[in-house]
């Protein structure tokens, strides 16, 4: 590893150590300064990541970036203490397995029926926020100061409400395991997921992946479409309720891959390309869907066939990037047009390469993310036009970005915009070591359903990982 980057994570650590203890630095309130530390269960979590990383550093353990098949069987292998073949989003579910022996609930679910980085995403948008839940702010027993336009707190249980409604506070008990949602980089603590993506119009509303096959592109444009008619309806009830829709975008695939070979000449990804690439895709897929009508198939219309043409001709090799925070954020300062940048360590899965050693290193281990923060308008300062003029001008909303992705997006001139989202694992172990409940995960409103999934587990007091075990949908191979 590199010394400056070597330097950026103990630097971090260093502040995490300092902001999580005492809430201030040199005197003075940091914009990163919490009064309470991570919950038990996110603590644990950590330790987890933090042993497994150990082992492989100490080589008591090999590592290696791999993600699973299209199908989701096979390529990752997973042996506890020995062998840890994964991906960013498979090492979150192990971690979170290990924790609380659960998963995110099936609505949440896009286009695998295992959870991805633009699964955990979606997840962390529905929920409620952190400063939504009294016991998260309390401080030795007693209640935080909270904005005067915040709710006063209720007692009342949990809604399926989304986050944006202004539904009050909710109190929980501690040892009830929740997720919450982080509404700021500046916020996050070491435990805290976090999950972001390139978006597009792909299922789970992110980017498709580049292929060379037009097999390929082609069953990518149907499970966005499936995807897109479970959502309406709520999300998918059950991981079987998946898996059969997947199994139907196959078929789907394979028929219409022929027909197309068959009876309007396209036989190659290149050639489809060519095709509508000269109509905007929308105006020459009309076309083929005359073709096809002509001879007894029934058109897909205009939408499909942009969809279509821009799965094959997406520019990426992923949809997205899911990690665990080690530390606190770590201020580094402006940029030229005066966004806020801040550096997180993590704990993740990943690939990087060397630039002094030219080497290229995969698997689990220990790096760091740069987060900063975007507005609709990219380098005005909304708040300076209002010092200028006393009239009311609409608030734009600020989003934190991952700068890499933001950056790649710029170079490459995607049609998408990089999204991100924070989740957090509230909740304490009782005396025994055990999770005495977890709270029913429920969709947004706009979902229209609920959740029909409730997960619930036990833990062990102390982060010991235990032998011979392999995770929960991994393959042992």
């Amino acid at each position: 590893m590199p010394s400056k980057q070597r330097a950026n994570i103990m630097k971090a650590k260093a502040t995490s150590i300092e902001t999580t203890a005492t809430g201030s630095r040199n005197g003075k309130r940091s914009s990163t300064s919490t009064s309470f530390a991570p919950s038990g269960v996110a603590k644990k979590m950590t330790e987890y990541a933090k042993q497994i990383v150990k082992e492989v550093k100490e080589n008591k353990a090999t590592t290696s970036y791999k993600n699973r098949p299209i199908k989701g069987i096979g390529a990752q292998v997973v042996k506890i203490g020995s062998q840890y073949d994964i991906d960013c989003s498979g090492f979150i579910r192990l971690l979170y397995r290990l924790t609380c022996d659960a998963d995110i609930p099936a609505w949440a679910l896009s286009d695998r029926p295992f959870a991805r980085a633009k699964d955990f995403l979606n997840f962390f948008e529905a929920l409620p926020s952190i400063e939504e839940d009294c016991d998260h702010n309390n401080n030795n027993g007693k209640e935080r100061k909270r904005p005067a336009n915040a709710a006063s707190a209720s007692n009342t249980a949990l809604s399926s409400s989304s986050p944006s409604s202004s539904s009050p506070p909710v109190a929980q008990s501690k040892n009830m395991v929740r997720w919450r949602r982080v509404p700021s980089i500046k916020q996050v603590l070491p435990g805290d997921v976090i999950a972001y993506t390139t978006t597009g119009h792909a299922a789970g509303g992110s980017c498709f992946i580049k292929s060379k096959a037009l097999s390929f592109s082609i069953r990518q444009a149907i499970v966005a479409d499936l995807w897109n008619e479970a959502k309406a309806e709520g999300g998918y009830d059950s991981v079987d309720q998946l898996e059969k829709q997947l199994h139907d975008a196959d078929s789907r695939t394979a028929a219409l891959v022929e027909d197309l070979a068959k009876l309007c000449g396209i036989d190659s990804l290149a050639k489809l390309q060519q095709i509508l690439k000269e109509g905007g895709g929308g105006e020459r897929g009309a076309m083929i869907d005359e073709m096809l009508s002509s001879k007894g198939k029934k058109g897909l219309g205009k939408r499909f066939w942009s969809h279509v043409l821009e799965a094959a001709t997406a520019k990426l090799h992923h949809t997205g990037h899911v990690v665990l925070a080690s530390s606190c954020a770590f201020r580094l300062g402006h940029d030229d047009n005066g966004r806020q940048s801040y550096s997180v360590t993590t704990y993740e899965a990943t690939t990087v390469r060397s630039a002094t050693k030219n080497k290229r290193c995969s698997g689990v281990m220990e790096w760091y993310r740069q987060f900063r923060v975007e507005s609709a308008k990219k380098g005005h300062s909304i708040s300076g036009k209002r010092r200028k003029s006393k009239a009311k001008q609409p608030r734009t909303r600020q989003r934190w970005v991952n700068v890499a992705t933001a950056k790649r997006i710029q170079t490459e001139k995607l049609r998408g915009r990089c999204n991100l989202s924070i989740g957090r694992l509230l909740g304490e172990f009782d005396d025994e070591g055990k999770i005495t409940s977890m709270e029913d995960a429920k969709p947004p409103v706009s979902w229209s359903a609920s959740s029909s999934r409730s997960s619930g587990g036990k833990g062990k007091q102390k982060a010991c990982l235990p032998k011979d075990t392999v995770g929960k949908g991994e393959s042992k191979e």
